[in-house]
């Protein structure tokens, strides 16, 4: 698929402009002030097969990992890409192909990268074994993994 620089530009723009919001910097906001820890968190980002394209609901995904990485600080933030193995209704699997996984892990760090995250806090990974299906839940295996790790806090 060709890179889309006019459409990331668009999506980091929408992703900007929500983030901004009235509700979600009223919230950012009252967290920062009652002083709230914060731990290592997780944002699964599904993706259709064979594709690294964000729907609406993931791009929500993107924007909840932004401004939980802008408010908790952490030491580092892991992107973890993985394909996998769809398993049709005649027993046959359906792999997606070699390169998606790679695809879909830089296409999540350019688009944290161009929303403000600092490029030297990324560590992104893929996996290209595909993670096998069973037909039931195939599309769950389709995904990056956004990793917020955020350092215990000092025992006092």
């Amino acid at each position: 698929m060709p890179d889309d620089p006019a459409g990331r530009r668009l999506l980091a723009a929408g992703v900007r402009a929500r983030a901004g919001s009235g509700r979600a910097a009223a919230s950012a906001g009252a967290a920062r002030q009652s002083g709230a820890p914060y731990d290592t968190r997780e944002f699964d980002i599904g993706f259709q097969f064979d594709s690294e394209f964000l729907v609406r609901r993931n791009t929500r995904k993107v924007e909840d990992a932004v401004r939980y990485i802008e408010l908790a600080k952490p030491s580092r933030v892991r992107v973890e890409a993985t394909r996998g193995v769809s398993r049709l209704s005649n027993g046959e699997d359906l792999v997606e192909p070699a390169g998606i996984a790679e695809r879909r892990a830089m296409r999540i760090r350019r688009i944290l990268v161009e929303l403000g995250v600092p490029p030297d806090l990324l560590d992104v990974h893929w996996s290209e074994q595909p993670l096998p299906g069973n037909g039931i839940d195939d599309h769950v295996r389709r995904r990056v993994t956004v990793t917020v790790e955020v350092p215990e806090p000092p025992a006092t």
